[in-house]
C-alpha cells in the first residue's frame, strides 16, 4: 500500500469537483511534501506508527493544508470530495478525519460548519 493510494483518491476528488488542474497539481503535492516531512512512503509504514503520528501526517501534513489550498483558490466544494476520498481510502483515515471535522465545528473553525451547502463536512 504506497501512498500512490491517496494521490489516486485526490486525484479522483479533484475531477469529480471539476477543479482545474493547476489548482488540483497544487494540492496533489501536498502528499509528497507530507510524506518526505514525516518520511513516510506507504499507509503500511504510516499505520505502523503510533495515532499521534499518523494524525500528524495525514491531518495535518495532508487534509488540513489542502483543505486551506481549496478554499484560497475559491474552490471550497472541492474539500467535501477530498475528506469524501480520503475517508474512503480506509476506515483509520475516515475516522481521523470525522475527528478533525468534529473538533474545528465545535470550535467554530471552520467555514463549512456554518455553511455545509459550500463543503458538506459535516
Amino acid at each position: 500500500m504506497s501512498l500512490r493510494k491517496l494521490q489516486e483518491a485526490l486525484s479522483a476528488a479533484m475531477r469529480a469537483a471539476k477543479v482545474p488542474s493547476s489548482v488540483a497539481a497544487k494540492v496533489l503535492v501536498v502528499v509528497d511534501e507530507a510524506s518526505s516531512r514525516y518520511k513516510i512512503s506507504s499507509l503500511q509504514e504510516l499505520f505502523s506508527m503510533p495515532e499521534w503520528y499518523q494524525w500528524l501526517f495525514l491531518i495535518k501534513g495532508v487534509v488540513a493544508p489542502i483543505a486551506r489550498i481549496l478554499r484560497s483558490e475559491g474552490y471550497c466544494n472541492a474539500v467535501y470530495y477530498v475528506v469524501t476520498a480520503l475517508s474512503m481510502v480506509d476506515e483509520r483515515i475516515d475516522a481521523m478525519i470525522k475527528e478533525w471535522i468534529k473538533e474545528r465545528c465545535s470550535a467554530g473553525l471552520d467555514p463549512c460548519c456554518s455553511n455545509p451547502p459550500c463543503c458538506n463536512v459535516q
